[in-house]
């Protein structure tokens, strides 16, 4: 439920069709995946979710696999 809620997330920031396929995303995989659209993405996974993530946090998301692991980490606490 958590990856699905991520992954609505970031079709949404990133205005890409429901049915988008998302296997191996990670910045550049989408072009709209660039410095700005990673603020916007954490941003909108922050809201979606109730969570705020650290500085070293953000850094570290390299995929949309490392930012479901990161948000999972959160809400489990």
């Amino acid at each position: 439920m958590i990856g699905k809620k991520v992954e609505d997330v970031l079709k949404e920031v990133f205005k890409l069709e429901a049915d988008a396929e998302l296997t191996d995303v990670a910045p550049g995989s989408i072009p709209q995946w660039d410095s700005l659209g990673h603020v916007n993405l954490i941003h909108g996974v922050e809201e979606a979710f109730g969570i705020r993530f650290s500085v070293d946090e953000i850094a570290q998301i390299d995929s949309l696999e490392t930012l479901k692991e990161t948000v999972k980490g959160h809400v489990q606490k």
